[in-house]
């Protein structure tokens, strides 16, 4: 019987010293006490500044994660988009039933300043298209135009795109 008791008190002593760590270091854990929202540890500045930078952390994380997947989830809904490539070199892209994905070079000056900036888009001529572009945009001009004019913000953002026959 006396073996038992040393085994209770041993356990409570264990819980009293886990207990002690705690309230010592991170007072954040503890319920409010007193109207001190952050424990009455002896750290409590240190626990704001931690929960502080890591909510910080997490916040920037989730930011720059929808700057990265924004633009790809609006391709796969959408199945087309218009990307940058080089200086003023751009590229419309679509995705086809396949899976595969067919591009159409073009070029974009930019005329001047604003956001969206107001441009020139450079693309074969009305007459050219059917003969020089790739089976899958043949005939297709105008609905092109139009996807590549709203990807250079010529839509509700009320940008100024004009397009211009190449040579």
């Amino acid at each position: 019987m006396a073996r038992q008791h040393i085994g209770e008190v041993q356990r409570r002593n264990r819980l009293r010293a886990i207990r002690a760590v705690r309230d010592r270091l991170v007072g954040v854990w503890r319920p409010h006490r007193a109207g001190r929202p952050w424990g009455d540890g002896q750290y409590p500045w240190l626990a704001q500044a931690f929960l502080f930078v890591v909510s910080f952390v997490v916040a920037m994380g989730g930011l720059i994660s929808f700057w990265i997947l924004a633009p790809d989830v609006e391709f796969r809904v959408s199945g087309h988009q218009v990307k940058w490539q080089t200086a003023n070199r751009w590229v419309y892209e679509e995705r086809q039933a396949d899976g595969s994905i067919e591009c159409l070079p073009f070029s974009r000056e930019v005329i001047g300043d604003g956001y969206p900036p107001p441009c020139e888009v450079y693309i074969l001529s009305e007459d050219r298209w059917d003969q020089e572009t790739p089976l899958w945009a043949q005939g297709r001009r105008t609905e092109i135009l139009a996807r590549i004019g709203n990807g250079l913000g010529a839509d509700a953002r009320g940008g100024r795109v004009e397009f211009k026959d190449t040579a």
